[in-house]
């Protein structure tokens, strides 16, 4: 039977990169199993700061993998493939649990754009947007923005198409939410940085945007 067939309510955790459990999901985690939530967590196969192949001793035990294709080069067509198969497997993988909670962790904004368009076919569904990191404002040079910018307005479009859809948008830090804020004024998202970690544990989370 899937992992989500429970009398529970659900909640998935959609995350490209692994080493995101320790970091910032533990802490949904332990909220969301209080709540009286059955949690599942999905990551890539593949990790994209080693450059390897996963093993299950890198998953927490309510974890699960995508399958995602391997690439080498870090900026490389390869690797903007390999986000898009998780992306659309994600997409397949919510349909088939069907969690009443979903929880996608940016980047990508691809990983956003497969969980908004859960909620969109299933809007009774609650979505939860944490943005850690702003792409394409965040490449690290201006040479690459140079080179990417007949694609960012697509690519930037992509995040706040999947941001409008969410019932909650988070922040890594107060700054982002300001700038996606600037972006969308219809948007508030509310900052949770790791220093809160401690607040974050003991306090649940509201589906009200302020």
């Amino acid at each position: 039977s899937d992992v989500c067939s429970s009398d529970l309510m659900t909640a998935l955790f959609v995350v490209i990169f692994v080493e995101q459990w320790e970091k910032r999901c533990r802490l949904y985690d332990a909220c969301l199993t209080k709540l009286g939530f059955d949690v599942l967590y999905l990551t890539a196969s593949f990790d994209h700061l080693t450059l390897s192949a996963r093993t299950s001793e890198s998953l927490p035990a309510k974890g699960g993998f995508i399958p995602t294709p391997a690439y080498r080069g870090n900026l490389s067509p390869s690797r903007a493939a390999s986000y898009a198969v998780f992306a659309a497997r994600a997409a397949g993988r919510l349909e088939k649990e069907s969690p009443d909670l979903v929880v996608a962790l940016v980047p990508t904004n691809g990983t956003a754009l497969a969980a908004s368009l859960f909620k969109a076919r299933h809007p009774a569904s609650l979505l939860i947007v944490d943005v850690l990191d702003l792409w394409p404002e965040s490449l690290p040079s201006r040479r690459l923005k140079t080179l990417l910018a007949p694609g960012m307005p697509a690519w930037r479009a992509m995040r706040s198409a999947s941001l409008a859809r969410a019932d909650l948008v988070l922040a890594e830090c107060r700054l982002f939410g300001e700038r996606l804020s600037r972006i969308n004024p219809r948007l508030h998202p509310i900052a949770l940085p790791l220093a809160g970690a401690e607040r974050a544990r003991t306090q649940p989370v509201s589906f009200a945007q302020g």
